[in-house]
């Protein structure tokens, strides 16, 4: 087990949290409908950025990455890399569209997009249905990894460290609120970039020969963990591969960000800055992810029954050459990743369900005061059932696998919503509660019915992939026909209302008017989200190449890769308006 100096750790711990403590006082709500923001209400573009960088700089994923590496090598990490292709969706389109929206909660716009009884049925519905099964599921996830990480960190029991989890938790709650957030984010965003360059310092002076015969060497001793291409039976499976490249990363992936961060684009001023708080830190993330191979490829060369626990291997990752001095610091980085997830899923979930739900369908009347004691009400519930999935998994993989698989196809209705007015409330409606019930019948068949499960295994051999992938593109297939027949068979939305809602995003498309104009200035965020895509996938890949096999041409591919995305920084401040 990896020791931490107690004594700087408390000294450490206790600066941090009278910090917290100041802060949450300072800002504490006095009067609030729900635990984001006023509506309307501004934010400064870097503060957002780093909560941003924050956000997505979360150590759990390590786990997760970890845990697919230890099972299939590298090329089990395509499975949980579908944002490679999703870098430009988010500055490009989806960032500025939302900064161009004032609601209260992302959720509010089904309301504000679509019309009649299917706006108000779908909000219901979202809100209930990500509020009490999809949050909970994303904060077992978290809870889980940060039981087991404690659990390392300081030699409790599973069941000590779920309590003391749990405790400690529901004491943050009470001081979750979407301006706190946002400073204090900031502060976590500063010293978990501080632990990861200390990190990579002492990763790289442990290495006593030269980084490039340290690679060479690491290629000759891990060639299977190393490989790109997925294996089947120990052969390249490509075609793995390419369900990836093709289909996986636009078919499970909420491109617009509906979500946390929709919270945070509302609350800037401009696209432009929308733009520049979204591409900062994902920038910043490409060479973060490079550092954190840097540091397991050091900690895998020198630990090579890392397999054996990967729990203790993350913690050791990050500290086992890290003098004494300084491993509180890094450990405080690590439990901070872990607790700014977690506050930010009971915001999201809270905030769905406190306001579009119980607020806007439930009690409607009642006082401030009242919804904000509310609020803290549905985050306990969602601890809750959140604490009661993490205590029947043991592994992420098969919780991701599923949380895939009713996602599939929902993608698209996403992106379509924005550009299409055929879309309307009840095929987004459609596309959510179908991949639910469509992926637990798709199970049902496959446990009970043998006759099914000939099926699937022998389109699996057809095609060449595994049984998850073919699973994957029957629900993707199965739920798409399902909202587009949907979208044609409904009542299309009110003209005034598409008016409204196009009026103030402007996001180009197809409309029942002349969109000549703005279909030009989309043409051009396309190609850019293309160029963007090709670029992120580059950097990757050239990042592997410079490592693995010609130093030269890896770092060739990074530096055009870098060229391509400083070019369309400089191009698209003309665009984004």
């Amino acid at each position: 087990m990896n020791n931490i100096h107690i004594t700087q750790s408390t000294i450490i711990w206790g600066i941090y949290l009278m910090v917290i403590l100041f802060l949450t006082i300072r800002f504490f709500p006095k009067k609030s409908i729900n635990l984001y923001q006023e509506r309307g209400k501004s934010s400064l573009w870097i503060l957002i950025s780093l909560g941003m960088f924050t956000s997505i700089f979360n150590f759990s994923s390590d786990l997760i990455f970890l845990e697919a590496t230890a099972k299939d090598g590298f090329s089990g990490l395509w499975l949980l890399s579908s944002g490679i292709f999703a870098i430009g969706f988010s500055p490009i389109l989806f960032g500025p569209f939302w900064s161009k929206l004032k609601l209260s909660t992302e959720n509010e716009f089904c309301v504000f997009r679509y019309s009649g009884t299917g706006a108000k049925s779908l909000q219901i519905f979202r809100a209930t249905y990500l509020g009490f099964i999809v949050v909970p599921i994303l904060i077992s996830f978290q809870l889980l990894a940060f039981q087991k990480f404690t659990s390392i960190l300081f030699g409790w029991t599973s069941q000590e460290s779920f309590y003391v989890t749990i405790s400690l938790l529901g004491v943050l709650l009470f001081k979750n609120s979407f301006s706190q957030e946002v400073r204090i984010n900031t502060l976590n965003g500063f010293i978990q970039l501080s632990a990861m360059f200390l990190v990579l310092y002492f990763s790289l002076s442990s290495i006593d020969i030269p980084l490039f015969d340290f690679w060479k060497q690491f290629k000759i001793e891990h060639t299977e963990l190393i490989k790109l291409v997925p294996q089947s039976n120990h052969q390249n499976n490509t075609n793995d591969l390419w369900v990836f490249l093709l289909i996986q990363w636009w078919s499970i992936s909420i491109l617009d960000n509906s979500n946390i961060h929709a919270h945070r684009f509302m609350s800037i001023s401009s696209s432009w800055k929308s733009f520049l708080a979204i591409f900062l830190p994902t920038f910043i993330f490409l060479g973060i992810s490079f550092i954190r191979s840097i540091v397991f490829d050091s900690y895998v060369s020198s630990h090579p029954n890392w397999v054996v626990n990967i729990y203790d291997s993350l913690l050791g990752m990050y500290t086992y050459n890290i003098p004494l001095y300084f491993k509180p610091i890094i450990a405080l980085a690590l439990l901070l990743a872990f607790i700014t997830s977690l506050e930010e899923l009971f915001n999201w979930g809270s905030s769905m369900l406190n306001y579009d739900f119980y607020k806007g369908y439930i009690n409607t009347k009642a006082a401030d005061k009242h919804y904000k004691y509310s609020g803290y009400l549905f985050m306990f519930i969602l601890l809750l059932i959140g604490s009661v999935i993490s205590i029947y998994q043991t592994s992420f993989l098969p919780l991701i696998k599923f949380f895939f698989t009713i996602s599939a196809g929902v993608g698209p209705v996403f992106i379509a919503r924005w550009f299409w007015w055929r879309v309307n409330a009840w095929s987004q409606l459609s596309a959510m509660l179908c991949s639910l019930v469509y992926t637990l019948i798709y199970d049902f068949c496959n446990d009970h019915f043998l006759s099914f499960k000939n099926v699937t295994l022998a389109l699996s051999d057809l095609l060449n992939i595994s049984d998850f992938y073919t699973k994957l593109i029957t629900l993707t297939l199965s739920v798409i026909a399902t909202w587009v027949t949907v979208a044609y068979l409904c009542p299309s939305d009110k003209v005034e209302n598409l008016k409204k809602f196009y009026s103030v995003v402007k996001p180009g498309g197809i409309w029942p008017w002349d969109t000549r104009k703005d279909n030009k200035i989309l043409a051009k965020k396309i190609l850019w989200v293309i160029l963007f895509a090709i670029a992120n996938f580059t950097i990757v890949l050239g990042g592997w190449i410079l490592k693995f096999q010609n130093h030269l041409y890896g770092l060739f591919l990074i530096l055009i890769s870098i060229l391509i995305f400083f070019i369309g920084v400089v191009r698209l401040k003309k665009i984004i308006v």
